[in-house]
């Protein structure tokens, strides 16, 4: 499949150079997939960057700039990327201990275009929400309570409440994807 009309083009018309800020392999690996699969041979780097925000998001809007971060971080730290990507997992709250799990996505170009996807939204359970505005990070109390380790990675908070159905890198490829879906139809979404 040839890439976008505006997606700067390696030999095969796939995006020659993409920046992943992070170094984590439930971030990279998904985003190195989904672009192959969508535009053939590319090269995916990972790059350690801060987000900016805090180490557990609490909103849509702080995790939304943690990815957009991410994204712009990413891109400014490897000369030859064409796109940067951030991914950012975080919490979104309502009022009393109602809260969800998220992924946003972020993806952003040489020209200073920023196209923002989220991933699916899973209601968190009112104990791990509590530990969370306590200042826990998501992964230990994940890992506390299912008595695993490593929940940062794969599978994830969500792959141990889904029962492993779902997958941290699930969520991931569902939110770049999201936040490509301009960049694939350029014409209708002004990029």
């Amino acid at each position: 499949m040839a890439a976008p009309a505006n997606a700067p083009a390696g030999p095969d018309g796939g995006p020659r150079v993409v920046a992943v800020g992070s170094t984590n392999p439930a971030k990279v690996e998904p985003v190195g997939d989904l672009l192959r699969r969508l535009f053939g041979t590319c090269r995916v780097e990972a790059v350690g960057v801060p987000s900016g925000v805090a180490a557990q998001p609490l909103s849509l809007e702080e995790t939304r700039r943690g990815a957009e971060g991410r994204a712009r971080a990413a891109l400014e730290a490897l000369d030859e990327a064409v796109w940067g990507v951030g991914i950012e997992g975080g919490m979104h709250l309502e009022a009393g201990e109602r809260g969800w799990l998220i992924t946003v996505a972020a993806v952003a170009d040489r020209q200073g275009r920023v196209s923002t996807g989220e991933g699916l939204r899973l209601a968190l359970p009112p104990l791990m929400v509590r530990a969370l505005l306590a200042g826990q990070e998501l992964a230990e109390v994940v890992d506390a309570w299912f008595g695993t380790e490593g929940a940062r990675v794969d599978p994830g908070a969500v792959g141990l409440l889904t029962r492993g159905l779902v997958t941290r890198r699930h969520l991931v490829a569902d939110a770049v994807l999201a936040a490509l879906v301009p960049r694939l139809h350029p014409e209708l979404y002004g990029i």
